[in-house]
């Protein structure tokens, strides 16, 4: 419990403030007085003065004030792992924004976590997660002068806050992207989506490396969806691999193992469509019961992503040419896809199958084996439905990312030639996207950088084994 009385809160010079909980106003206070006020109310500590009459609340749990030295730590190795590509040798972060990118006016910055900072089961912040609040405050520290001397980064930053995403807005934000890429294309396809888009029936399907969502456009009522919204938070490529556990039957023999030459294939078909239908996938918002959402009657699903690559396996797709199928139709060329069992074909998934050196990874059966489930089970829960389906890597030659969704969230804040940084913390890797506005619209999406060493709660920690290579913020 908390006292009642409002009191002002005093960090040492050892520590600093938690701005993962502090309001605007509070971080305000907190620069200018160098103090923060709290009160108690129904036993919640919050933040004062009020923003817009609501007290940010602080969790019970959480700090006020962080050891200076952990915030530190993160906002440094924040600036050190993000390189571009997967090594520590190429540029890093802050030598990429010096130089190339700000030199223009401004750059909004908009931090975002998705599937490996959200609990499993909700698809909402991992509450365990206790080194959230150092994290968020060192990247903060990063973009936004806090304390110490100004960087160049603190001059051409404007930044909007980290935060964990929650699967709907994922969601929402990748159904957004697909509307506004269409709305400046005129191919058949843009028309479509546009058309779509208009009369409520257009749904977006993207599977990435931890969840799943299939997101039609709908509004949540009292906590839960309509049934044609699906949203996973496990149902992701790997995080459903881990689900079914090493021994599955769902898996081939890693080409990097050492027994990989002489192991056998544990894989099979009819076994893993069992495992998947048993597995303990979490769907969430939904009074359903159902494991897969119901078909939209007349709805255009645009599945992205992961989804893209096993659809081109099974002759759905391809880089030139991106038919829209009927659902049943698409299901059916799926269906007649795992009834081959040839062994002398090399992209079939017979029982055996087993990846080649030239593979990318060991899932590419089971990533197939997920869209066939998926799609019988929306088939089975609306037989009576009509609905297309198309499967893209673009559209209009333009990365599909829910980072567009984010930057048109802000875009009224945003200028002419100003540009918008898009963090991309995912489970396993940080993306940097950036966007450009010109003529009051964005740009195609650019990959400014990426760092694969894991997740970012773990990359950032000061027990790393990873050595710093440069001192990213030494002026």
């Amino acid at each position: 419990m908390c006292s009642s009385d409002l009191r002002t809160q005093l960090c040492d010079g050892a520590h600093t403030w938690n701005y993962a909980y502090l309001g605007r106003v509070a971080e305000k206070q907190s620069r200018v007085t160098g103090r923060i006020y709290t009160k108690c109310t129904d036993g919640q500590l919050r933040t004062a003065p009020s923003e817009k009459g609501v007290y940010p609340v602080v969790p019970a749990k959480e700090r006020l004030c962080l050891k200076k030295s952990s915030v530190n730590t993160v906002q440094q190795r924040f600036g050190d792992l993000m390189s571009k590509g997967s090594t520590f040798t190429q540029k890093l972060l802050d030598k990429t924004i010096k130089s190339e990118r700000m030199s223009r006016p401004m750059t909004h910055v908009i931090v975002r976590a998705t599937a490996g900072m959200r609990d499993e089961e909700t698809g909402e912040r991992d509450m365990d997660r206790i080194r959230w609040p150092d994290v968020v405050t060192g990247v903060r520290q990063y973009f936004e002068h806090t304390s110490g001397s100004m960087t160049l980064v603190h001059r051409r930053s404007n930044f909007h806050g980290m935060k964990v995403m929650p699967d709907e807005m994922e969601g929402e934000y990748a159904h957004l992207a697909l509307q506004t890429i269409a709305s400046s294309c005129d191919s058949e396809l843009c028309s479509l989506i546009q058309q779509k888009a208009k009369a409520g029936k257009l749904v977006s399907m993207e599977q990435g490396g931890g969840s799943l969502q299939i997101f039609a456009g709908q509004d949540m009522e009292n906590g839960a969806y309509p049934n044609e919204t699906g949203l996973y938070s496990n149902l992701g490529d790997k995080y459903i691999a881990e689900e079914l556990g090493k021994d599955s039957k769902c898996l081939s023999p890693y080409k990097k193992d050492a027994d990989y030459a002489s192991a056998v294939s544990p894989w099979n078909r009819d076994a893993c469509r069992k495992e998947l239908l048993n597995a303990d996938i979490h769907r969430h918002h939904t009074k359903s019961t159902a494991l897969m959402p119901a078909l939209l009657d007349g709805g255009l699903y645009v599945a992205f992503a992961t989804f893209f690559w096993s659809a081109r396996r099974m002759g759905l797709t391809d880089f030139g040419k991106q038919p829209v199928w009927a659902v049943d139709e698409a299901l059916a060329k799926v269906k007649a896809f795992f009834a081959d069992n040839d062994s002398s074909k090399p992209d079939n998934c017979h029982d055996g199958w087993k990846m080649t050196p030239g593979d990318y990874h060991e899932r590419l059966c089971l990533q197939a084996m997920t869209l066939e489930m998926i799609l019988q089970k929306m088939v089975d829960n609306s037989p009576e439905a009509n609905a297309q389906i198309v499967f893209l890597k673009e559209l209009d030659g333009k990365d599909i990312s829910w980072a567009i969704g984010v930057a048109e969230s802000i875009k009224h804040k945003v200028a002419n030639g100003q540009q918008v940084l898009v963090v991309d913390v995912g489970s396993s890797s940080t993306t940097l996207l950036g966007l450009t506005k010109t003529d009051g619209e964005f740009g195609a999406v650019e990959k400014w950088a990426k760092n694969k060493d894991g997740n970012l709660l773990e990359v950032t920690k000061a027990t790393t084994e990873k050595r710093l290579l440069i001192d990213a913020l030494r002026q």
